[in-house]
């Protein structure tokens, strides 16, 4: 059996590499990242960071984040908090702290729903990076016991020229 020569590798490999890119360049024209995570039994725990990979491929660029919270019933706070950090190679480039009113009386929620709820909160600007490349957009809770009912949490990412 015949081996293929390095620069056939390199060449497959920079191929893939231009694909994968062509693939992700069309997603990026239309501006708008989107990710869930799905919360174990519903419970965020205290010291339990959530979080998400992002790509920032132009500094030039403004990046406007949201987070929303997925939640059933069993929410006991009308009030909830969390802490965002985006951090790259243990550095932190950004710190925000969200604030949703999930309900003005125990068990009256804002947002429609028989079983579930979804509250969004945006980042207080639009993020123009310093960088480009991966950044971790990193969530905890402030609050000093764990949440109930907190089933996911998800970002949306819109890149405005």
């Amino acid at each position: 059996m015949r081996r293929i020569p390095r620069q056939v590798h390199r060449l497959l490999l920079l191929l893939l590499f231009l694909a994968l890119a062509m693939g992700c360049r069309g997603a990026r024209e239309e501006g708008t990242y989107y990710a869930f995570q799905e919360l174990t039994d519903g419970v965020w725990k205290q010291n339990m960071a959530v979080r998400f990979q992002l790509l920032f491929t132009s500094r030039a660029s403004l990046h406007q984040i949201q987070i929303a919270l997925r939640m059933d019933n069993r929410m006991e706070q009308m009030n909830l908090s969390l802490k965002a950090e985006l951090q790259r190679n243990g550095y932190t480039y950004y710190t925000d702290t969200l604030r949703f009113h999930l309900a003005d009386q125990p068990e009256r929620w804002l947002r429609p729903g028989v079983l579930f709820h979804e509250y969004q909160a945006g980042l207080a600007r639009a993020l123009k990076m310093p960088y480009t490349g991966l950044f971790e957009l990193r969530l905890t809770t402030l609050d000093e016991r764990p949440l109930t009912g907190v089933t996911a949490v998800g970002l949306r990412m819109k890149e405005r020229p």
